[in-house]
């Protein structure tokens, strides 16, 4: 269900809101969702958004990019808000070869 909402959030260009981990509400601007081989060369899915606000792990300023694992994301929810894409995203680079969506 998450990976459905994210496509629809990602193709509109709407924010969502969601729960990570279970730690807390977040809301950001999801820009990818890709393939990803892990250091132990296991396969994940991962979520590249700029975080806007909400609860963060991270000592990172808000409105920065952060890479979820796609299978701790819930609750998602599209928001009214639309975004620009951010000049901090590399729609090139090499993390997006196995993308299965992405700006």
């Amino acid at each position: 269900m998450s990976l459905k909402i994210l496509k629809k959030a990602i193709e509109l260009q709407q924010n969502i809101s969601f729960d990570y981990n279970n730690e807390g509400e977040r809301t950001g601007n999801p820009h990818a969702v890709y393939n990803h081989i892990n250091k132990n060369r296991t396969k994940s899915v991962k979520v590249d958004i700029e975080q806007t606000s909400g609860f963060s792990s991270e000592q990172k300023p808000f409105s920065s990019f952060r890479q979820f694992d796609l299978d701790k994301i819930s609750n998602v929810k599209l928001e009214d808000d639309e975004f620009n894409v951010s000049g901090k995203y590399n729609s090139k680079s090499s993390r997006y070869n196995d993308a299965i969506i992405k700006l």
